[in-house]
């Protein structure tokens, strides 16, 4: 059976809205139902004034989100370790702007920033963790993780010495600390993926290995900064990210990828059968995002 949210913004029982989105919010009976969510339901009166009178699309989306959190990743003791890390290190990155911070953040105290921002924010990891996992095939198909070294140099001189030291059998590390700049690649065994910092260039040449592993034979150049162009030696090391590292290669996709957790969003949203059918609800979504209005795809 199909799992439901509704959010029919109080309106829906009135005028018999029946899924159309050109109607708009008019409190008559605080007993009226605002949300649901299974067999749990939110009227009027509960949460009606602080959403619509104050907060309007951001404190929807955020009970929407939080709805999700609660039923794919409610909190547990490994989610609460997370974010109580998290807060501890924002309190020390913060130091002693942290009052000032949080008056930027609309919170009153800590507490308040914990419940809004960090909490929530480990819980949209864990939820596009889950969803990596439940469509790791899939995921892995689209993003391409495979394991690599790589080299960086500042000169083509500099690169062809160290794609000849290494096909001599030298240590990527090492031709790497005597060739190339280190601030990025070292030369140690990496996991990359299409959403990975490479230059285009860089990844058009991995992104066509089908081998479990190949040197790439010749220098790679990037010129997309003509002044300054960077030279690359690559060898991938392994293609195989389903059945030899799928962990590392969906976590390289978590940590590189700017899209994933929407995505994942998106994906519990289809799977919830999420509806928005307030007209101004539904137009701040279309607005500001438009692919969470998944009732437009059916």
């Amino acid at each position: 059976m199909k799992k439901t949210i509704t959010l029919s913004c109080a309106a829906f029982l009135l005028l018999a809205l029946s899924g159309c989105k050109d109607a708009s919010v008019d409190i008559s009976n605080g007993n009226d139902v605002l949300f649901s969510v299974g067999s749990t339901k939110v009227t009027n009166d509960d949460i009606f004034r602080p959403i619509f009178l104050s907060s309007g699309f951001t404190e929807v989306n955020s009970q929407v989100s939080k709805i999700i959190y609660d039923k794919e990743v409610p909190v547990d003791d490994e989610i609460t370790a997370e974010a109580k890390k998290n807060m501890n290190d924002f309190k020390t990155s913060a130091k002693d702007n942290l009052s000032s911070i949080l008056k930027q953040y609309g919170c009153a105290d800590e507490e308040e920033y914990y419940n809004k921002y960090i909490l929530p924010g480990v819980q949209n990891t864990q939820l596009a963790k889950k969803f990596l996992e439940a469509n790791a095939e899939d995921q892995i198909t689209t993003y391409k993780p495979v394991k690599a070294r790589i080299i960086a140099c500042t000169s083509e001189g500099n690169a062809q010495n160290a794609l000849k030291a290494v096909k001599d059998g030298d240590s990527f590390e090492s031709a790497a600390a005597a060739y190339g700049k280190t601030d990025t690649y070292t030369g140690a065994e990496i996991v990359v993926n299409q959403s990975s910092q490479l230059p285009a260039v860089v990844w058009s040449k991995i992104s066509v290995i089908t081998d479990k592993e190949a040197m790439i034979n010749e220098v790679i150049t990037d010129s997309t900064d003509a002044e300054k162009p960077i030279y690359y030696v690559v060898k991938v090391t392994n293609t195989k990210a389903l059945e030899d590292f799928k962990e590392e290669a969906l976590q390289s996709i978590l940590d590189q990828s700017s899209t994933i957790r929407q995505e994942a969003m998106v994906y519990y949203l289809k799977q919830y059968q999420f509806r928005v059918y307030d007209i101004d609800i539904y137009n701040s979504y279309q607005s500001s995002m438009p692919d969470y209005l998944v009732q437009d795809a059916d």
